[in-house]
């Protein structure tokens, strides 16, 4: 007799944090540390911004609509030029006003960021 082999997790599975384990302690203000706490916000701007997208139907007058002009990677994220789309009252017609944003690799993917994409940035920025 013998007991079946035990097939892997795929590799999504393992990215999954299971809440009944106990957190790994790392040095404080460590490097591993810092890292730990930046993809906690990270995460937790993403959901936000998933939450933000699904309810909110009226556009808040604090928001920044752009149109992304071009784009290029570095290292994990992507630096994107933008026009503003939407004028504010201060301004004149004529005056166009172009930025630079910053996304993740994994937001830039989420929203397939290209050239010509509009994009509604919300506050905090």
């Amino acid at each position: 007799m013998k007991t079946p082999t035990k097939q892997s997790p795929s590799p999504k599975v393992l990215l999954k944090e299971d809440s009944a384990k106990k957190k790994k302690k790392f040095t404080r203000n460590g490097l591993a540390d810092q890292l730990y706490k930046l993809q906690i916000r990270e995460r937790s701007a993403v959901r936000v911004w998933n939450h933000q997208t699904v309810t909110e139907e009226k556009v808040s007058s604090k928001s920044v609509v752009v149109k992304v002009l071009d784009y290029e990677m570095l290292y994990s994220l992507q630096l994107a030029k933008c026009q503003e789309l939407i004028k504010t009252e201060g301004k004149s017609i004529g005056e166009e006003k172009e930025f630079y944003v910053l996304f993740t690799s994994e937001m830039a993917e989420e929203m397939k960021i290209s050239i010509g994409t509009i994009v509604r940035i919300c506050p905090p920025w």
